[in-house]
């Protein structure tokens, strides 16, 4: 992870402060409550939800506010990062680097923890597979269509293009 002085909120450029929680340390920005978690540590924190529920317990800060969608710089790299509504189902959109971690808006990394510790780290996984090979099926059963193999010459066109979209997405939304 880069050096915490040079980490900036990605909402609002003020400087990230380290801040433990639990066995964890994560960037927290004073001004907007935004938290950056580097990719060790987020693994660390989906898997043990269970842990980390009591130590973000408090107040919800309610629905979050209506905003136009902005995509925000990594505050390691300064790439855009990629958004996704985690587990496909939380209703909660988190804003991810694939290479450095996730950055949470205010209540946001509760309100993920309470989804998995309710639902479990699992049911998304599964969700993600099962809507694959659930479209996988339509498209064949639908169009009369059988997968065709590596070494076929046949094309899907658009069908298979979208199916590899969807299944490509999901893949996205599961980090």
């Amino acid at each position: 992870m880069a050096d915490p002085v040079t980490l900036s909120c990605p909402r609002c450029r003020k400087p990230l402060q380290e801040r433990p929680l639990g066995p964890a340390d994560l960037f927290m920005c004073a001004a907007c409550e935004g938290l950056w978690v580097d990719m060790q540590t987020w693994g660390h924190i989906k898997t043990h939800a269970e842990d980390f529920a009591p130590l973000l317990s408090g107040p919800s800060a309610g629905d979050p506010p209506s905003e136009p969608v902005r995509y925000v710089p990594c505050p390691a790299c300064q790439s855009l990062m990629n958004r996704t509504n985690f587990a496909q189902r939380s209703g909660v959109i988190i804003d991810y680097c694939k290479e450095h971690g996730t950055w949470f808006d205010a209540d946001e990394l509760r309100r993920v923890v309470e989804y998995i510790r309710v639902n479990g780290p699992e049911p998304a996984r599964t969700r993600a597979s099962e809507s694959v090979e659930a479209r996988r099926a339509a498209a064949r059963g639908s169009a009369g269509l059988s997968m065709p193999s590596a070494d076929s010459d046949s094309s899907w066109g658009l069908l298979g293009f979208e199916l590899l979209v969807d299944a490509f997405g999901l893949l996205l939304d599961l980090l």
